[in-house]
């Protein structure tokens, strides 16, 4: 369905309106990125805290992610480094930099 959705748009546009589905679930067991590791291990925790603050999305596309670290990323170049840091591997042969910008994009 996903598919379908994205590629014939004028299609399925009276057809069906509205589609509510969930995400992909992923397992990231090997990962070395730290923010991923802590969140494995402290999930009940945070878990807990989304749902009594009523978050439903995290590391989603907001202003922090999008302006601030542009602006931040911009002028001050370690606060992208130790950004950076959070999400990928410290072995810079497996790190595609180029790509950086559109995994944060995303």
């Amino acid at each position: 369905m996903f598919t379908a959705l994205a590629t014939n748009q004028d299609y399925f546009k009276d057809k069906v309106p509205l589609f509510v589905a969930l995400g992909p679930v992923t397992k990231i067991s090997h990962t070395e990125a730290a923010v991923f590791k802590w969140s494995a291990d402290f999930y009940s925790e945070l878990a807990d805290a989304c749902y009594l603050f009523g978050i439903h999305e995290l590391l989603g596309a907001n202003w922090l992610t999008t302006t601030a670290s542009t602006l931040f990323c911009s002028n001050i170049s370690i606060f992208c480094e130790l950004l950076s840091e959070l999400f990928i591997t410290h072995n810079p042969e497996l790190d595609d930099n180029d790509r950086f910008g559109v995994y944060m994009g995303h």
